[in-house]
């Protein structure tokens, strides 16, 4: 989305990028920096102001667009899955051309998607030549994921555990953050950090740049990472209590393996039984590679959700216009096909 950005702005346009944390904001800024030296972007994160050129920040931008005034002719939204409807439209004008990125769509982007509502562009080809190896493992093979964690270290790769708890509370809950990092703190002969999103924003770039630079093994962490960031020596990456996540926070967990090209493994690592339809989503996961594919079976599993309301309901029992109907993506694939061919002008009678 760079390009579009750069050759709006260079025909007079107002351009903003909006990411969905902080820790991207200067990674898209330097690499905007570094593709095109000659325009200027301006990094928009809380308590910062908006300055000359492009504007890279967060959701800080709604706030200082709406004290001033500013008015936008290009909005990029990167991980569109991460904003609300309404954030998205406290952002545009009757003249706001509105451009936006993901590698995975919730079901409800993806209902508007297929049926009229946005248009679409996809790109599918990945920009590197990168091997991901998918795998479920339950907790009997817990000793092998280890070992195996350990081989890739040794080989100069790096390691990241996520979990989906944040802090540890102090109530014997296992599947935190910071209680798994005192673990592997004290079983790794490794460099082990640790990140979630109660971190404060300069502790958080500071393990990020730890990471950056090499000088941790292993990162401990929450889904803080799941979004755009680049760890190019990240090799492996072990999701614990996968069947807490939602399949959009998987596949983007997997895609911070292997950026700059290579082997990767993504390894779904559960302790305890799941239940079916949690198990359906893992293996979605094992054998599907493509977001977009990946998007419309999960959209097959859980409905897409209140398509014409806020983003509340983005998932689940499937609600466009019939209100207490339940209409799959097929039902609805179907109708928009036989309303596109009645649309249709009728041939021409001979004279």
């Amino acid at each position: 989305f760079m390009i579009p950005a750069v050759a709006a702005f260079s025909a007079g346009a107002r351009v903003a990028i909006i990411a969905p944390n902080q820790l991207l904001v200067p990674q898209i800024a330097n690499e905007m920096r570094g593709f095109f030296p000659e325009v200027p972007v301006t990094e928009v994160v809380s308590g910062s102001k908006v300055g000359e050129g492009i504007i890279v920040g967060t959701t800080a931008v709604l706030a200082q667009a709406a004290r001033h005034g500013l008015i936008f002719d290009l909005v990029i939204i990167d991980e569109q899955q991460k904003m609300s409807v309404g954030q998205k439209q406290a952002l545009l004008s009757d003249h706001t051309n509105f451009l936006e990125a993901t590698a995975t769509a919730i079901p409800r982007t993806l209902a508007l998607v297929q049926f009229g509502g946005i248009a679409l562009s996809i790109l599918r080809e990945c920009p590197v030549k990168k091997d991901i190896v998918s795998r479920v493992v339950p907790k009997a093979d817990r000793a092998k994921l280890f070992d195996f964690v350990n081989t890739v270290v040794s080989k100069g790769g790096q390691v990241a555990v996520v979990y989906p708890l944040a802090e540890d509370k102090g109530d014997g809950e296992r599947a935190s953050v910071e209680a798994a990092f005192e673990r592997f703190r004290a079983k790794m002969t490794g460099r082990v950090g640790m990140l979630h999103g109660k971190m404060s924003g300069d502790e958080k770039t500071t393990v990020i740049q730890q990471m950056k630079a090499g000088a941790l093994d292993v990162l401990i962490s929450s889904t803080v990472i799941e979004v755009g960031i680049t760890l190019p020596s990240l090799r492996a990456v072990v999701v614990v209590h996968p069947e807490r996540f939602g399949t959009s926070q998987m596949h983007q967990l997997r895609g911070r393996l292997a950026r700059k090209g290579g082997k990767g493994y993504f390894f779904l690592y559960t302790p305890n039984d799941v239940e079916e339809m949690a198990q359906e989503r893992l293996q979605l996961m094992v054998t599907c590679q493509d977001g977009f594919t990946l998007a419309e079976r999960d959209a097959d599993l859980r409905g897409f959700g209140n398509v014409d309301g806020d983003s509340g309901e983005q998932t689940g029992t499937t609600r466009i216009l019939f209100w207490g109907i339940e209409l799959s993506r097929h039902d609805i694939e179907a109708g928009n096909k036989a309303l596109l061919k009645a649309a249709q002008p009728a041939p021409a009678l001979a004279a």
